[in-house]
């Protein structure tokens, strides 16, 4: 269960309160407070090496002791002492006797507060993992190692038996610290006081707190029947109903009234045919269980409650908050948007000299403030389209798709795309015939932003690949980049909204940080998923993988084509022509990814756009660039009107060549 914190400053409890009192009152009650349970402990003293029943001052030092800071912490110990050594000289206690003895005392509540300190500062006896290491120091450690040290002085010094005297000591100091402390220590948030305490002044509280009394009464009362699970009934109702604090004073009313009838001679344990210091350390284990049940029960209860109130504020905060995005929407949807774009159409005339000829410079700032104006907008719009994805407005038209046509398409809508850089796009498409089912235009917007951050990252004159091939019973679409990686720090945030790896005020790259929290969300609203690793050789892959609805059968095997051409509409024709011919084909539009690909790739031929031809110099340029890369190597190379001819004379030639072999 989540653990409810409850900040020192927005909590209180009794010891706090104490904590408040000028430090000169602490220290007069702490000496007359300790001095008055101590006399009262000693009083009920045991036969056997004359240890107290129940010994209650320990915890109430320590209980206001771990409010207060390290240096009234030691001032108010001091205080402790004294009152515990006046309360063993009053008893008749020697001087020696009385310090060495009042030493043991303040040496366990030391182990305590270090102890404690260390387990959990800020300690709430209302939290069940703060009880339990209450429990486990005050009720168990620091008892068990000062109640050796005190047996053994004790059976030195006055031959006192020392498991009894051991039994007795840690079964009194034990009791007594979680008895008192719970009372004390347990922490209510300030927005709960009023709550607390009118829970514990209502009529079920004095109710449930009567019926505990009562039952240990009828229990303890008589001395015919062992009838003590009776009281974990009442126990569990006080749990159940009025709290930690008010559990804490039903388990002190039920210690108070079995110990009174005990020392009377009846009650179950007057039932033992054991002596005195045995029945009593059985009563001890009782009374701790009935403590260990009640509180720890309680603390459950009241995280449970906690919880519950700070989910219902959360889910209010939640709901305003929700509100406040509705109407910030709004606002930017009818007070940002639309001003914007009149004034970006407002721009766009100007720069196309509808407002007259502008002067150079003035063409210079009307650009940057185009540029803008476009940043601007992109944000709204990506602002706007996030919340309509998050807030399950958002609908897509699904239809089955040709995977081939929306690469097509991708790599020529954004080989613009920042065009000082002179990034080539190239695709590498092995899965040409791979169908996928996905919103055409929302799976173009996925994917360019991908390649629009490949650009974005990217040195200057290098390449960004699109790459197509299947994986498994998926096809998978990667872009690779060849920037410098994603840096370890940002990996966790990557698909995060509003985060940039590049995020300070001189960063060289642009965006809203929504690119890629929108595609990863559009992109799993097509049962697709997208990640990203770093590249073997360099930069980044990011990658798309898609359910196939069709596909043909994987063939390694062959031939590959690479078309080079800047047209879309020539583009779609070869690679039409080479996809009913069985042959791969590749895209490029620019020399330097013609290159790139030669050198990376083995083709069979190359298909080259018929106006790049008849451009003399693009065709020098071209059969330099296939020369350098291909070296000696003869690579046909085909205009875009040769290539049907040479489609169907290698098809011819491949089905001569399966006539001719041997069946």
């Amino acid at each position: 269960m989540q653990q409810l914190d409850a900040p020192e400053g927005r909590s209180f409890n009794i010891a706090s309160q104490f904590a408040k009192l000028p430090f000169g009152i602490q220290s007069v009650l702490v000496v007359l407070v300790y001095f008055l349970l101590a006399v009262g402990g000693i009083i009920l003293t045991r036969e056997t090496g004359r240890i107290a029943w129940i010994w209650l001052p320990n915890a109430a030092l320590l209980a206001v002791v771990l409010e207060l800071e390290p240096p009234h912490q030691a001032k108010l110990m001091v205080a402790g002492f004294a009152g515990n050594l006046l309360a063993n000289i009053t008893v008749g206690d020697s001087l020696s006797n009385a310090i060495i003895l009042s030493t043991f005392n303040t040496l366990e509540i030391s182990i305590c507060i270090l102890c404690l300190q260390k387990a959990c500062p800020h300690i709430d006896l209302g939290r069940p993992k703060h009880l339990l290491n209450f429990a486990l120091i005050a009720g168990g450690l620091a008892p068990a190692i000062v109640g050796l040290l005190a047996s053994t002085y004790l059976n030195l010094l006055f031959e006192a038996p020392f498991w009894p005297v051991f039994i007795n000591w840690y079964g009194a100091d034990a009791l007594g610290m979680l008895l008192i402390a719970p009372f004390v220590l347990a922490r209510i948030p300030n927005n709960q006081r009023t709550t607390e305490k009118e829970s514990l002044t209502k009529p079920v509280t004095f109710a449930v707190l009567l019926l505990c009394g009562l039952v240990t009464f009828a229990v303890f009362y008589q001395s015919s029947y062992p009838l003590l699970f009776l009281v974990m009934l009442p126990l569990a109702l006080a749990a159940f109903t009025t709290g930690v604090i008010g559990t804490a004073l039903v388990t002190s009313v039920v210690a108070l009234i079995a110990i009174g009838f005990t020392i009377y001679g009846t009650g179950p344990f007057a039932l033992m045919q054991s002596e005195l210091n045995i029945k009593v350390l059985v009563l001890q284990i009782f009374l701790v269980s009935c403590v260990l049940f009640g509180l720890s029960t309680a603390a459950v209860l009241t995280q449970q409650r906690l919880l519950k109130l700070k989910l219902v504020t959360l889910t209010k905060a939640a709901q305003q908050a929700n509100e406040a995005k509705s109407e910030f929407l709004a606002t930017v949807n009818h007070e940002l948007r639309t001003p914007l774009t009149s004034i970006h159409g407002a721009l766009g005339l100007l720069g196309g000299g509808a407002g007259g000829e502008l002067p150079a410079k003035a063409r210079k700032l009307l650009a940057i403030t185009e540029s803008n104006c476009d940043r601007l907008i992109l944000l709204v719009n990506d602002i706007l389209e996030m919340e309509k994805i998050e807030s399950g407005k958002f609908s897509l038209t699904i239809t089955m798709k040709l995977l081939r046509s929306s690469l097509e398409e991708l790599i020529y809508t954004n080989q613009s795309y920042l065009p000082q850089k002179q990034i080539s796009i190239v695709l590498i498409d092995r899965a040409p015939k791979a169908t996928v089912k996905v919103d055409e235009p929302r799976f173009q917007q996925a994917l360019a932003n991908l390649v629009a951050n490949a650009i974005k990252f990217s040195p200057e004159q290098s390449i960004v690949q699109v790459i197509a091939r299947y994986n498994g019973n998926k096809v998978r679409i990667s872009v690779i980049d060849e920037g410098p990686g994603i840096p370890d720090h940002f990996v966790h945030k990557v698909f995060q909204k509003f985060e940039q790896a590049d995020s300070g005020s001189t960063r060289t790259t642009t965006g809203t940080g929504l690119g890629l929290s929108i595609s990863k969300a559009l992109i799993e609203l097509m049962d697709g998923t997208i990640d990203f690793r770093p590249n073997s050789s360099g930069g980044t892959e990011f990658f798309i993988d898609i359910p196939v609805v069709e596909a043909e059968e994987v063939q390694e095997n062959l031939p590959k084509m690479l078309i080079f051409t800047s047209d879309k509409a020539n583009a779609l024709e070869v690679s039409s022509l080479a996809f009913h011919a069985d042959w791969y084909a590749d895209i490029v539009s620019t020399v330097p990814g013609l290159e790139w690909l030669i050198k990376s790739t083995s083709y069979d031929a190359i298909v080259v756009d018929n106006l790049l031809l008849k451009d003399g110099t693009t065709e020098q340029a071209l059969r330099v660039a296939v020369t350098a890369a291909v070296g000696a190597k003869e690579l046909p190379i085909f205009s875009q009107d040769e290539v049907e001819t040479f489609l169907e004379e290698t098809h011819q030639k491949k089905l001569e060549s399966l006539k001719t072999q041997p069946a």
